[in-house]
């Protein structure tokens, strides 16, 4: 029996169930793969079935949830059943292979559009994508990463991680609190949005997609008498970046980039003076 990544890669400590009889009376067995991502499996007999299940993954890959039936001959030649998906057989050789766990991860605005700019950090075990967990299998902290780089860790099954947002795209605010997300047996995330505001997160339906979604930065101007509080129509105000550096240490600026170096702000009837949301 042999534990794969898709990439072929061997995947040590792959754990399988084989039910059916063996010569010295047993009707089940588990063994587990060796570094080479292997096991040999003994004591099988003529003219039998074998259903070969996944009980344990390897590290950072999910859990099959299929099965395969393999039936030996009286020659002792092993050949394939139906419906054995990610089970492939060469010869003797019964091969599962798998990817190891991604979640794809994705910045929006409120009506789905893409946004550059925003930085994360989590926390939590990682593995390296070839059946190893990584500094020993304790939690790591990974700063300044965008959603090209969350995209790319290798997540690990049973494993509960943190989200937080570091830095907001220009023009919108910075989400507050921390996402908590675990990863099920089967590679799909679950979240847990209760400290998070200012913002929100969501997963995709079939669990293996995070997206998080900023609030654009919104002000108002209002003009009223200062004699009885009326609003003031027709007011005109101009808004332009102050002199000095921002907290990243560069020139204070429009976060939109087509925004002129001022805006004039008129006031409405109601006296009140709208700012672009996300200038």
């Amino acid at each position: 029996l042999a534990r794969r990544s898709t990439s072929g890669r061997p995947l040590p400590g792959a754990t399988f169930e084989v039910k059916r009889p063996f010569v010295d009376g047993s009707s089940v067995r588990q063994v587990t793969t060796d570094e080479n991502g292997t096991v040999v499996l003994e004591g099988a007999i003529a003219n039998a079935d074998y259903v070969i299940s996944e009980v344990a993954a390897p590290s950072g890959f999910r859990l099959s949830s299929g099965s395969a039936t393999v039936h030996v001959d009286a020659y002792g030649n092993a050949s394939l059943g139906e419906g054995s998906a990610d089970f492939s057989l060469d010869g003797s050789r019964l091969t599962l292979s798998d990817e190891p766990i991604r979640l794809s991860f994705a910045k929006a605005d409120g009506d789905g559009n893409a946004l550059d700019g925003a930085l994360f950090s989590v926390s939590g075990v990682f593995a390296d994508g070839q059946g190893h967990l990584l500094n020993e299998g304790q939690a790591t902290t990974l700063e300044g990463l965008d959603v090209s780089a969350l995209s790319d860790l290798n997540f690990v099954q049973g494993q509960t991680y943190t989200l937080k947002e570091t830095r907001a795209p220009a023009g919108y605010e910075l989400i507050s609190g921390k996402l908590t997300f675990s990863v099920g047996t089967d590679g799909k995330a679950t979240l847990d949005a209760s400290e998070v505001s200012n913002g929100s997160y969501a997963v995709s339906a079939d669990g293996a997609s995070i997206t998080a979604f900023d609030e654009p930065i919104e002000a108002q101007v209002t003009k009223v008498s200062s004699a009885d509080g009326t609003a003031l129509a027709g007011a005109t105000f101009t808004l332009s970046p102050a002199d000095g550096k921002n907290a990243d240490g560069q020139p204070n600026c429009f976060a939109d980039a087509s925004a002129a170096g001022a805006l004039d702000l008129v006031t409405g009837e109601d006296g009140v003076a709208h700012i672009p949301a996300a200038t």
